[in-house]
This record gives C-alpha cells, sequence and structure tokens, in this order.
C-alpha cells in the first residue's frame, strides 16, 4: 500500500473524489477545483474551505496574530477569486492550545474581521475546540458567482497570464528566517514589500470577478502552490500543456538582488515559491489588447508568461535562447 508522501496531493484527492462523486444535479462542480460550484435559487453558489496548522503554514514563535487573521481569510478568499466570485459568508474554526492567551486570541480575530471588512465578508459563525500541538485554523467561505470560470477551459493556442509579481511572498519568508524584522511592514524599505508579501497577501477578488464577468477567461487558478505547480493543475483540468518564457516571467523591482544577499535563486523562488496569490489565467490570443486595457483601469500588473500547447508537450519552461530551463523546485507539495 502507497503512503501518501508517495502519491502526492492530486492522486490522493483524485481517489477520494471517486468515492464521494455526487449525482446530486444541483452540484455544478464539485470537488477538483478551487471551489465547488452549486446551483441554488436561481443563482450559482461557491463554496470553499482552507486551513493552516502552526508548524506547517506558519511558525507559531513570535507570530502576528492580526496579520495571521488576516492571512486565513485571504486563502480563501483568494479561491473565490480564483472562481471570478464574489465572496459573502464565512465560518471559522479554531482548535487553540488550553494555555494560549485571550489578547492573543482576540487579536487574531481582529485581523480577521479587517479582512472580511475589507471584501464585504460576513463571519456568521464556526467552532472552537481545544489543540494539543499548536493553532488549528480552518475557514469555510461561500460566495457567489454568475458565470464562474473553472481551471478546464484552456484551448490549445490561448495565452497564459498571470496578475501581479512572483516570488515576492517566498522571498519575504526567506527574510524572516534570515532576521528580517515584522516591524518593518510600517515603513518603506528593501525588505518590506517582499515581507508583506508573505503575511498580508492581498487577494484578487476584483480581478477575478472581472475575468469572469467580461468573459477573458478560458480558465482560471490562483498561485498558491507555485506558478509550475498550479499551471501543471490547471492545464491537467483542461487536458493540454503550457509553454512558458522565462524571460517573461514578473518580478518586483529589486528581487533579484534581495534573492542574492539571501543566498536563493530568483527563478526557483518565482516559479516554485507559492503563497503569491495572483492569478493564473488563459485567455484566447485575439483578447490580449482587452485584457491589458481593462487591467490597466485596475491599476493591477498583467503580464502575458506563454501559451498553451498539446498535452504531450507537457509544462515546459524555455529560456532566452529557446531552451528548456532546469526547474529545481516545481513548487510546494503538501506531502
Amino acid at each position: 500500500m502507497k503512503t501518501l508522501s508517495q502519491i502526492g496531493e492530486q492522486k490522493l484527492i483524485h481517489e477520494i473524489s471517486k468515492i464521494l462523486r455526487s449525482k446530486d444535479p444541483s452540484v455544478l462542480r464539485g470537488i477538483g477545483d478551487d471551489a465547488a460550484v452549486l446551483k441554488f435559487d436561481h443563482k450559482k453558489l461557491l463554496l470553499s474551505t482552507d486551513a493552516l496548522l502552526e508548524s506547517v503554514h506558519f511558525d507559531g514563535q513570535g507570530v502576528d496574530l492580526y496579520l495571521l487573521g488576516r492571512k486565513s481569510l485571504a486563502v480563501n478568499l483568494s479561491d473565490l477569486a480564483a472562481m471570478g466570485g464574489t465572496p459573502r459568508w464565512a465560518l471559522v474554526s479554531i482548535a487553540l492550545p488550553s494555555r494560549e492567551s485571550l489578547k492573543k486570541v482576540l487579536e487574531f480575530h481582529r485581523g480577521l474581521k479587517s479582512m472580511a471588512d475589507e471584501f464585504g465578508v460576513s463571519i456568521v459563525g464556526g467552532d472552537t475546540d481545544r489543540s494539543h500541538s499548536g493553532w488549528k485554523i480552518t475557514i469555510a467561505l461561500a460566495g457567489e458567482a454568475d458565470r464562474p470560470v473553472l481551471r478546464s477551459g484552456a484551448r490549445r493556442g490561448d495565452r497564459i497570464w498571470v496578475t501581479g509579481y512572483l516570488g515576492s511572498s517566498a522571498l519575504g519568508w526567506e527574510l524572516l528566517k534570515k532576521g528580517g524584522r515584522r516591524q518593518e511592514l510600517g515603513v518603506r524599505s528593501r525588505n518590506a514589500e517582499f515581507i508583506r508579501a508573505h503575511l498580508n497577501p492581498c487577494p484578487r477578488v476584483k480581478e477575478g470577478k472581472l475575468l469572469s464577468q467580461k468573459r477573458l477567461a478560458t480558465s482560471l487558478i490562483d498561485v498558491s502552490d507555485g506558478l509550475i505547480s498550479d499551471l501543471t493543475h490547471l492545464c491537467e483540468a483542461s487536458g493540454v500543456g503550457g509553454r512558458i518564457l522565462l524571460k517573461q516571467i514578473p518580478m518586483s523591482k529589486g528581487f533579484f538582488e534581495l534573492c542574492r544577499k539571501v543566498g536563493k535563486d530568483p527563478y526557483v523562488l518565482a516559479l516554485g515559491g507559492g503563497e503569491d496569490y495572483e492569478l493564473l489565467f488563459t485567455a484566447s490570443a485575439a483578447k490580449g489588447d482587452q485584457i491589458r486595457r481593462a487591467f490597466r483601469k485596475l491599476k493591477t500588473p498583467v503580464t502575458c508568461i506563454g501559451e498553451v500547447v498539446g498535452r504531450k508537450e507537457g509544462i515546459r519552461v524555455l529560456d532566452e535562447r529557446g531552451r528548456l530551463a532546469r526547474i529545481v523546485k516545481k513548487g510546494y507539495q503538501h506531502f
């Protein structure tokens, strides 16, 4: 019998989905996307859940509980953004060590509420329990979308796009590990942008809604595990391959210099670092100018980084000479 580390997360999800597959006609999209899509009272309801575990997703020592509260909801908001949806309601379940201070728990919930208020989300309930091994945070988020965008719509010849900049969160984590200070978030410093990207990400909800409402994207996913990993998920769902141009990968100003200072390959962080929570999407080649104009109005950077190709070509990253680039790290592995 194989272990989870041998089969990986995607194979595990595939095997579980065979057991749990629903025949309910109201389930328009079940397991296998960023959120489930349900038909409810002439509307399309989106449901998503995510968890953050101490010592797995965050370091409990010296963690800023306010920012942890914000990030806990942000990762769920990003899932609904990746469907082109509008988030509405959330349930929060949290397991805590019995010796944790009330002050810290309330600070976490203040951060949670601040993120909810920014995106019009009502926190309507949840559960609390005791934990014997650190914080365990699970959030279920519900929303709605007129035209949910799935991972499975990419077509050969489509262009591959990404919002914002990649690798910033991974670099922020490296800076924190090497003594970067959370206090730098409130000042202008070279480190602050990257530390902020890791501790206080901003989900691309308005960008996802734009892609859905204007019918610009043929497929959509958020970059949570890393560009290559999430592009692989999208391409597998669509039955296609993807070709990425290394020189087109968008990285923030100062990224290369700081990567060198912490001893990390900038392309490894940008392609496989994860937790960027940007949107990765495909679109018809004819939509390029329309996409650029729409995102210019939002003042959100957007970059065409490659092309959808045939399934047999798989996922390929090409350097400036058109040669296959060697990728050491392909993204976060849950098992």
